[in-house]
Order: structure tokens, then sequence, then C-alpha cells
């Protein structure tokens, strides 16, 4: 059997610093990429398991889910490799700072206003991976880290499941964590899917807000598991009274015992946090309208005829006054009038365009430019007037639109996307989830649903799914893409498939 790595202890490219931790199948250390000179997280095979093939099997699995995933809240991986002195490794990103769990234990629970920011990355990181076929199988706050910067990232894909890929899984009885488990992972029924993500996020948002979990540390795992799977769980605020009702819901819906009662989505819950937090926000009083003047004590004497007269043609004379003076000014000063309604409005100053994929604009101000990928450009607007703005693709043609620019206005920015996204979705007869194929315009893409940010270009598509054994009752959409222009990047739309057993 090897030994474990000490400090000093050099192989390869790296030099080890410190261990920063150990779980049931490897050891993480703190390394130096010596060529690099950058600090690294080296995870190495616990020396137990090194002879063990399905060990090393699910290892190199590990390793191959990381390096399908490209998120800024999940852990980036760098190389897998093996050395005959330490058995195989795998090199990934180095995040200075510490688990959800290690802050819990020494600050206790988490402020559900930090909480629920921290959590909608969380989940954002974890919707993308059941996006590319991942389920980790294995959330829990000790995998999730937090830097010194406050950035999340979630860790320790060891048992993750890759369900777009069924002949490289390595399934293990038990796979995952007691308390974060599922009834139906408890069970072993072969049920679970993204849906046991689910219940662990709930579990861990739980946990995170009440500064414990349902269990008592004291329980059995007979009785931890029989909680699990018949017995109903006590909401957190048995331990956390002020927990906002909000937040309660949303962990109580993520751990139903019925896969089809939770979530159905990471996307979803997250929907369901944002809209929380939208619901806190105070809402702001309108200013207190100010007090009537008083009527003099002087009581008035009777109406002059006189008097009222004399008012009421010097009101005239001065708004007949006004008119002509505004007019006089417009023939003779050039100022322009004010500008009529448009279809955006902007604030004056520098305003952000860009085209997506990429493309060019110009403005009837003389401005023109370029924008590709995402690199924007920057329109100086001058207030109180109105523009006209074209938007050009080399192979879609052109959008104008009328910009109006406004002091004060909320916007800055314009987007022209060119192509639009859609997440697609495709449900059986109990209205679960479940994998299909993804067809466009008779074109297999390779993809299996839930798709995610799927583009599609300027046109009409035929949009639709397969599944081997099943047919589409409803769903199937001829999508007529266009371009759009709107102050924000525009979220992707949504194409949901009804399946049924042939």
């Amino acid at each position: 059997m090897m030994e474990p790595l000490q400090v000093g202890q050099e192989f390869g490219n790296y030099k080890i610093v410190e261990k920063i931790g150990a779980g049931g199948m490897g050891i993480v250390y703190k390394a130096l990429d010596k060529s690099l000179e950058q600090t690294r997280a080296v995870k190495v095979l616990n020396p137990f398991f090194v002879d063990d093939k399905a060990f090393n099997k699910r290892f190199q699995g590990e390793a191959k889910n990381l390096a399908k995933l490209k998120h800024p809240n999940i852990v980036m991986i760098y190389a897998l490799d093996n050395s005959p002195a330490i058995g195989p490794y795998i090199v990934m990103e180095y995040v200075d700072g510490k688990t959800l769990k290690e802050w819990i234990e020494k600050s206790g629970r988490i402020h559900y206003s930090k909480a629920s920011k921290i959590f909608k990355k969380v989940l954002s990181a974890i919707d993308y991976a059941h996006g590319q076929g991942i389920i980790h199988r294995d959330i829990k706050p000790s995998n999730i880290m937090l830097d010194k910067g406050g950035e999340v990232k979630i860790t320790d894909f060891g048992l993750a499941k890759n369900l777009l890929d069924p002949t490289k899984t390595l399934t293990l009885g038990g796979a995952g964590t007691l308390y974060y488990m599922s009834p139906e992972q408890v069970l072993g029924m072969g049920e679970e899917d993204w849906r046991s993500d689910i219940y662990a996020l709930g579990i861990t948002l739980y946990e995170i807000l009440a500064g414990r979990t349902p269990f008592e540390q004291t329980d059995s795992y007979s009785k931890i598991r029989k909680q699990i799977v018949k017995e109903e769980l006590p909401p957190p605020t048995q331990f956390s009274p002020d927990i906002p009702g909000g937040l309660v819901k949303i962990i109580m819906k993520s751990i139903e015992k019925e896969q089809k009662q939770r979530f159905q989505s990471a996307g979803e819950m997250l929907q369901a946090v944002e809209k929380f937090e939208r619901e806190q926000r105070p809402t702001r009083e309108p200013p207190p309208k100010p007090p009537k003047p008083q009527p003099s004590a002087k009581p008035a004497g009777p109406p002059n005829p006189q008097r009222t007269t004399l008012v009421l043609g010097s009101a005239l004379a001065l708004i007949l006054a006004l008119i002509l003076y505004l007019k006089w000014s417009d023939i003779f000063n050039g100022s322009p009038p004010s500008p009529s309604p448009s279809a955006f409005t902007v604030a004056a100053g520098p305003v952000t365009l860009r085209v997506l994929p990429s493309g060019s604009f110009e403005i009837n101000d003389g401005t023109r430019g370029e924008s590709a990928g995402n690199k924007p450009m920057v329109w100086n607007a001058v207030a109180n007037k109105q523009y006209v703005v074209r938007f050009r693709h080399p192979n879609y043609g052109t959008k104008e639109i009328k910009v109006a620019v406004e002091n004060g206005a909320p916007d800055r920015a314009l987007y022209c996307h060119f192509e639009s996204y859609f997440n697609i979705f495709a449900f059986n007869e109990d209205g679960n989830q479940i994998q299909a194929e993804v067809v466009v315009d008779n074109f297999k893409t390779g993809k299996m649903t839930t798709l995610r940010g799927y583009a599609l270009k300027v046109g009409a598509h035929e949009v639709t799914v397969n599944r081997a054994g099943y047919e589409v009752v409803s769903g199937a959409q001829l999508k007529n893409v266009q371009p759009q222009v709107a102050t924000r990047v525009l979220p992707a739309e949504e194409i949901k498939f009804q399946l049924r057993r042939r």
C-alpha cells in the first residue's frame, strides 16, 4: 500500500504544501505548480484504494465529469494524471476559503439574506450541471466552498452520475451522505435522477438557515433512514423561528418524499428563490403630500367683479405671451421639438450597445461600431434627443429601432439578439422529466433534454424530440425566430414536450 503524501514531497511538476481535506475516496492537498508558480489543489486516490479497479474507475469518472463542466461556480479541473509514487491524481483549481460546513461550525447559521444570495449561485451551477447530463449525488455544505471574495465553488463530483452516458456510470450502493440522501437513494430503487439532487439541495439550504439538519446527531443510522423514507421531517422554523415563510416553503417542497412533488429542476427552484427575494424587498412609500394651505382668518368679502375680470385678463395675456415666445424660439433659434414616444428610452451618457452573437450598428448621429462576441461598444447619448439605431448582422439582416434619451431613465444598455435561446424539456405521462433527443429542422442535434440555452438563428424552425418507445403528444413547435432588442440579455424561452408510451 502506498503511503500518504507528506508536506514538501514532490512528484511530477508539483510540490505538496499542506493537506486541506479528505473524503471516503480521496485526499486533497494544496500544492505548488513549480513551472507556472501557481497554487493548485491536487486530489489523490486514498492509498487504501489504489489497487481497487472499481475505485480507480470512479476516481477517473470524477475527473471526466468535471472536465465537461465549465461554470464559474464549479471548481475547474486542469489535469488527470498518474504517478508511480502516488497513483492517480486530479489537478484542480485551488479555492482559498472555507466550506459552508466550516462556516456554520465556526459562526453558526447564515442569515437568510446572505444565504439566498449564496444559494442562487449553487442552484445556477447545479442547474447547469444537470443540463450537461451530470447529477452530483453528494450535495452538502462540506462540498460547497466560499472563497475569500465571497464567490461560491461546488466541489467533489466523485459520486456524480452521467445520465447522457450510462455505460460510463459506476453505481455503488448507498451513494451519497446519509443526512442528504433522498428516499429513493436510501431505498436503492435505482430511480435516482436530478430530483435526488433537488432533495439534497433542500436539506443543504435547511442546514445553512437553521444551523443543523432535521436529524439528531445521536440518532442511529437505521432511525435516520426511517425518518427519510417514512416520517415527516420537521420544518426548519422548529429550530430557528425567524426563517421567513417563503424560504420554508421552498425547503419543504424540495424535500418531499415523492420525486414528482419536488421542484422538477434546479432552475425551477432558483426561480422560487428569486421570487422570494423580490417579495422581501421593501416597497417605497410615496412621499407625504404637502399640507393644504389654511384659509385666512380674515373672512372673505363679497366678490369684486372688476377685480375678477382684471385677474382673468392678466392670466390670458401671460398664456398668450408664453405661446408666442415658444413659437418664436422654435422658428428663430431652431430648438428641437420634444421627442415623440419611441420603442426604447435610455439614460443620457455612455450607453452600452451589443450585437449578439456579433454584428455592427450605426446611429443617425454618425456613430458606428462593431460588436463581436462579448465585446460591447459604448455610445455617448445626448439627453432630450431622439435617435434611430440600426443593428446589422451579415447573415440575418437589419433591425432598426427608435431611441429616446432622457436624464434619469433607468437603462443604459441595448442588446440586439439575432439568435434566441431555448430551454427544451420532455415529460412523460406522470409529468416527470425524461431524457429525449432534441431534433431541429429534422436534424438530430446529438443533445438530450433537459437542454438549456440552445441557440436558434433567425427564421422558422421545427423543434421536436425523439425517445424510443414514445410518441410526442404535444409540444412540437414551429418557432419563427426574429431579431429582438432589449435593455438586458434576454432569458431563454421554454419549449415543453409531453410524451406518451407507444
